[in-house]
């Protein structure tokens, strides 16, 4: 689907699994496409693939149910990679009805009463039902069908699509557009309907995520939020969480720290992989937010000496809570330096409580 939009139209219309494994529909003309990926050993284009006459066989029963309207219909079987079949390959080059009928009569010559183990084999099946077809509406169809390869690498196909944004956040872009065309084929499904995604759509929704991606000195978040089960665990073992416990913040707040923390994690992986960052920016980031806490503690001492130690950390936790900084000059998500905060005290680098080192023990001597 995402291949179809990337190359589409004002006005294209493509769907999974209505007309095909995917169908592109532009003003009155509609591409029928079957996909067909092979990992193992197996030709699905070759002369006896019972993959490949069982397809044209389903497209010779569409038409003759009349789903499909031949005259205004293009067919074509995409491989992941490239295949080699004879008549696979005859039937794609036949560019008019002459050829297409000759070709089929030398499929036919070559096929008919061969290739099979028994009189019900899958094989003997489709070719009979190929064969037995209108010979007229057969050598249309091949008249109308084309083979497609990719180069065994699909994702890297996709990328020759994505021109507008810088190169290293190509395959942020691409993801983000997959997982955008699953959450509305996930949620066209869901409600029964008809999984079809307009072009028009696609466009609209991809352009400002272009544009975003596109902005100067932005790192763009796509962590997921951490699971239930994650949540669970962090609460459990994770020493930044002791850490808010000491200045007793609710579970909201800590739910909140684990999702803050977990993406930032996330974060700093991708962009490293990104080559966005290195461990020398995070070293930096991190040590100015160190110094940031170190001042706003003192101040916090100075100020609020009176109150219960539990109270001054909670105040010590909120300012810092509320800081921004850039990393490497870019700006990043909000989450990010909340998350930075807490993996720092997950290490015990800094502490919400005056007194954390001492209460957290020994075992707050290492990184969680």
């Amino acid at each position: 689907m995402l291949d179809h939009l990337l190359d589409g139209k004002r006005g294209d219309v493509v769907s999974l699994e209505v007309l095909g494994d995917t169908a592109r529909i532009r003003g009155e003309k509609t591409l029928i496409e079957e996909t067909k990926s092979r990992t193992t050993a197996g030709n699905p284009i070759s002369n006896r693939s019972i993959d490949f006459w069982k397809t044209l066989r389903n497209w010779i029963l569409q038409i003759q149910s009349g789903h499909v309207d031949l005259e205004h219909t293009w067919f074509r079987l995409y491989l992941s990679r490239e295949f080699h079949g004879e008549i696979a390959e005859q039937f794609s080059l036949a560019s008019d009805l002459s050829s297409a009928r000759a070709a089929l009569e030398s499929a036919r010559q070559q096929l008919c009463g061969t290739g099979s183990q028994g009189s019900r084999s899958p094989l003997k099946t489709y070719l009979a039902e190929v064969f037995g077809a209108d010979p007229d509406l057969v050598a249309q169809l091949i008249q109308r069908f084309t083979l497609s390869f990719g180069s065994g690498r699909s994702f890297e196909d996709l990328k020759g699509y994505i021109r507008f944004v810088s190169e290293n956040v190509v395959e942020s872009v691409l993801e983000h557009m997959l997982g955008w065309i699953k959450r509305r084929v996930d949620s066209a499904i869901e409600a029964g309907e008809p999984a079809c995604i307009r072009y028009d759509d696609f466009a609209a929704a991809i352009t400002v995520e272009f544009q975003r991606f596109n902005q100067l000195g932005i790192l763009q978040t796509f962590a997921a939020e951490p699971s239930a089960k994650e949540i669970e665990e962090h609460l459990r073992v994770k020493r930044y969480v002791r850490q808010l416990e000491l200045v007793e913040v609710d579970d909201d707040e800590k739910i909140r720290a684990v999702t803050d923390y977990y993406m930032a994690e996330a974060d700093r992986t991708r962009w490293a992989a990104q080559y966005r960052i290195n461990e020398r920016d995070v070293e930096l980031f991190e040590s100015e937010l160190i110094r940031l806490w170190g001042t706003r503690r003192n101040m916090n001492e100075i100020l609020n000496s009176e109150r219960p130690a539990a109270i001054r950390g909670r105040l010590l936790y909120s300012e810092c809570s509320l800081h921004r900084a850039p990393l490497r000059g870019e700006t990043v998500p909000e989450h990010f330096c909340r998350g930075s905060f807490h993996n720092l005290s997950d290490q015990s680098s800094i502490g919400w409580h005056p007194d954390f080192r001492d209460l957290l023990g020994p075992e707050s001597d290492g990184a969680g």
